[in-house]
């Protein structure tokens, strides 16, 4: 288990610095950091792994839920008397700043959030400076930190700058080996309390970047890049997060204009929790029909097993037929977003007429129905929408750059937003958000006017 919480090295009086920057996916059922040395050992990047704090399946998945006692001392581990939070992500985007009173003070979305962050950061500068001594040991660490938001957000400055002052305070709280304490945190926030220790970042090194392009940032940087129209779906345990984005560059400088953004209660725990009620309403007709039986000469089955339907009973496509609903609202999210890139976003493009390249990306994206949910679309938009359909791409990952305990190609894509966090962010490039980019309107005179476009009827 980590516990060291030193933010450098020790023993170290050095005048050579290195810059190492921490990249945070703050997610709503886990947390991924990834440590980027951008100008040193060839922008070596590190996925921390959380030991016996991480989950089971792979200790580099930080579950996100905090735990906390009646004073306010936050932990990341369960204790006895300890309320757990979880949802805090969720939370924070529905209403930051509601609170609950506990003892002498409040507790809010923002300030378990801060408490969260706070124990993370500790946890991955702990576990770089205990483990990374021989390679980077003998610098002065310089740090930066991202961490994302989500790409609707991109466009709310109010939301963006929420963001970044959480991590600004969670890295103030990171600092020091006293507990974290959401008391403190509480009157900090209203100017009662101040922390003794400086700050040894620059606050113009915290920054706050877009999830969905920190996510495509490895391909951005990578061999099989292309420019041009793209749709990236990210498929997280609440939401389904999707943009469609033109990339390019101008004098070596990447260029992202954001078309569409759009998020929906979606995500793989939402299709669960979906599952589980069709199938409890299911069930409950099906013993209901048991019980209900009347005549007593028909036998009696011969064991308990057999008072349980087979899948088979739920019908040949059982999946589909159960999810029809939640089918419809993903394909209608998707579709809707392709439908304004095809008509007012980038109907030039030729990404149409060759295959839209679709990322589909998060640790949701195996579940059956939204590949399902996206086959069914691409027939469609070749058949009907006079394109070349959908090109359903992976994301490429950096295996000359990515150092990880444990981490499969298949896998990579959990990761993908924290390793394009840990970039710094001068070397993102510009990002243009959807609120500043007009629609495209295509003169019926010219060539593009045999483009067909989307009738409301084909949502």
């Amino acid at each position: 288990m980590l516990t060291q919480t030193a933010t450098q090295f020790r023993d170290v009086n050095s005048s050579t610095i290195c810059d190492v920057v921490v990249g945070l996916d703050f997610g709503t059922s886990c947390s991924k950091v990834v440590l980027q040395s951008p100008y040193f050992a060839d922008r070596r990047a590190m996925l921390v792994c959380f030991g016996d704090h991480g989950h089971p399946i792979n200790n580099h998945l930080l579950p996100t839920r905090l735990f906390y006692d009646a004073q306010g001392n936050c932990s990341l581990s369960v204790s006895a008397n300890s309320f757990c939070a979880t949802g805090l992500k969720l939370k924070l985007l529905l209403d930051s700043d509601s609170a609950e009173s506990l003892s002498d003070f409040m507790v809010s979305p923002r300030t378990l959030t801060i408490a969260y962050i706070a124990l993370v950061l500790r946890l991955a500068k702990s576990w770089f400076i205990k483990t990374q001594s021989s390679i980077y040991g003998h610098f002065s660490i310089r740090w930066h930190f991202n961490i994302g938001i989500p790409s609707p957000g991109y466009d709310d400055l109010k939301l963006k700058e929420l963001f970044r002052s959480i991590a600004i305070d969670a890295w103030r709280f990171s600092l020091d080996d006293n507990p974290v304490s959401l008391a403190k945190i509480w009157r900090h926030l209203g100017g009662d309390f101040k922390l003794g220790q400086k700050l040894n970042i620059d606050p113009g090194d915290i920054q706050v970047l877009p999830e969905i392009i920190a996510e495509v940032l490895g391909y951005v940087k990578s061999h099989a890049r292309e420019d041009g129209l793209h749709v990236l779906i990210d498929i997280g345990a609440s939401t389904i997060d999707i943009s469609g984005f033109t990339l390019g560059d101008h004098k070596g400088e990447d260029r992202y204009a954001f078309l569409t953004s759009d998020l929906a209660h979606l995500g793989a725990y939402k299709c669960h929790q979906e599952r589980v009620r069709l199938v409890k309403e299911h069930l409950h007709r099906w013993f209901a029909h048991l019980a209900g039986r009347q005549d007593l000469i028909l036998p009696i089955v011969s064991s308990l097993s057999e008072y349980f339907p087979k899948l088979d009973d739920f019908g040949s496509n059982a999946e589909r037929e159960v999810l029809d609903e939640f089918y419809w609202r993903c394909r209608s999210l998707i579709h809707r977003t392709l439908k304004s890139l095809r008509q007012d976003r980038d109907p030039r493009s030729e990404k149409w007429q060759i295959g839209l390249p679709i990322f589909l990306c998060g640790g949701g994206k195996y579940l059956r129905i939204y590949r399902q949910v996206l086959d069914d679309i691409n027939e469609f938009w070749k058949t009907s929408m006079n394109t070349q359909g959908l090109d359903i791409r992976n994301l490429p990952r950096p295996n000359d750059k990515l150092v990880a305990e444990s981490l499969d190609e298949q896998n990579f894509d959990r990761f993908a937003v924290a390793y394009g966090l840990s970039f710094p962010y001068y070397d993102v490039g510009e990002i243009k958000p959807p609120g500043s980019i007009e629609n495209i309107v295509i003169d019926p005179t010219s060539k593009y006017s045999h483009i067909e476009m989307v009738s409301k009827d084909m949502v």
